[in-house]
């Protein structure tokens, strides 16, 4: 369904009762960050998180293999014809390094194999054409001691000056199609940087899981607001590959601002409970499906 003038259009999200849902849309002059919102209290219904952090990390091996096969340009791996690659950039802080080393994870290779298995399992299981490429390289994978150097007032401000100040990438009002230039030179599959996946860790800002602008293509992860740390939602719980779907989902145009409606990992409902929370409906592949080109550059 087609609305005109869509690039103009956001939704506000707010938390009731167990599940978040959307109150209102309205019409603006430039695009506004789309905002994930955490169910409420599902931070406080953790059940033995020892016995769950073990599984988790169990979880996490499994990705980093799969990551690292993929890599090593394992002949175990099926082969596809591919006609748009997708080159990711992977930012973490020093708090998400910190939140990754708790959990025994080398922060530099847990962030980027999360990043690739999200989208490589995710958009790969709809489109054969698509493939998501990572690197190690530290202009892959870089671990910002520093962080955003402007004050900010919440997550869609953050991403927004981390990522245009610290890394030149483009502003969200240019809804963009690529990032910046590919280093070292000849790495990837292209000219550009097509995905900016940043990591945080904002306790205080709990309750959003993650922001980014329809269209656009940087998104930022919130680690405090994940409960399975190394899979897709369930039980009503965030997933972090489930995060990083979702708003990856919003970067190749789907609204997403439903609750009951979509089936699906965008939908603010139903995102968020197994087997939903690693698909998207026959809706969203249309949206998507349209435009998978458009961060192949």
């Amino acid at each position: 369904m087609r609305r005109r003038n869509a690039a103009v259009f956001v939704a506000t999200i707010v938390v009731l009762a167990s599940f978040p849902c959307v109150i209102f849309s309205t019409r603006l002059t430039k695009p506004e960050p789309i905002f994930l919102t955490a169910p409420e209290g599902a931070m406080e219904t953790i059940p033995e998180q020892d016995i769950i952090d073990d599984w988790m990390m169990k979880n996490a091996t499994i990705a980093i293999e799969m990551m690292n096969e993929f890599l090593s340009g394992s002949e175990e791996l099926p082969t596809r014809a591919i006609s748009y690659w997708i080159d990711i950039k992977v930012v973490y802080d020093a708090n998400a390094f910190a939140w990754a080393i708790s959990r025994s994870q080398i922060p530099s290779v847990f962030f980027t194999s999360m990043a690739w298995t999200a989208l490589h399992l995710g958009f790969g299981q709809f489109w054969s054409d698509m493939d998501f490429y990572v690197g190690l390289d530290p202009n892959w994978s870089v671990l910002d001691v520093i962080g955003c150097q402007q004050p900010w007032g919440d997550l869609g401000e953050l991403l927004s000056m981390w990522s245009t100040n610290s890394y030149g990438w483009p502003a969200p009002s240019s809804w963009t199609t690529r990032g910046t230039a590919l280093a070292p030179a000849g790495s990837g599959h292209g000219s550009y940087f097509d995905l900016l996946v940043m990591f945080v860790v904002e306790p205080l800002h709990a309750g959003v899981l993650g922001v980014t602008w329809r269209g656009h293509n940087a998104l930022l992860i919130n680690l405090a607001a994940v409960f399975w740390w190394s899979t897709f939602s369930d039980y009503g719980l965030p997933g972090l590959l489930s995060l990083i779907m979702h708003e990856t989902g919003h970067d190749y145009r789907v609204r997403g601002d439903t609750s009951f409606e979509h089936m699906d990992v965008m939908d603010y409902f139903w995102g968020f409970f197994h087997p939903f929370s690693h698909l998207f409906d026959e809706y969203h592949r249309s949206v998507i499906g349209a435009v998978r080109y458009m961060h192949s550059a």
